[in-house]
């Protein structure tokens, strides 16, 4: 039973990380690479636009993680 319960907040928190990577990845490339957020001169500057797939996906798993932890929380106290 404690097992269902971690997994529900590791679903909320995978579909937490995978919303938010390909804007992560940008950010974080633009620390190295000059002008990495810009389209035209470095393939970085495309993956925040992979974030519009990627976050509703992450916010449908995040919803679900919380679907499962609430219903662990509800049968551990009925």
């Amino acid at each position: 039973m404690q097992d269902r319960k971690i997994r529900g907040w590791y679903v909320v928190l995978g579909g937490i990380v995978f919303a938010i990577l390909p804007l992560s990845v940008a950010l974080i490339a633009s620390i190295f690479v000059d002008d990495a957020l810009n389209e035209g001169s470095s393939a970085f500057g495309v993956l925040p636009w992979l974030t519009f797939f990627t976050a509703p996906i992450g916010a449908v798993a995040v919803l679900i993680g919380l679907i499962i932890g609430f219903v662990n929380l509800v049968k551990r106290k009925g």
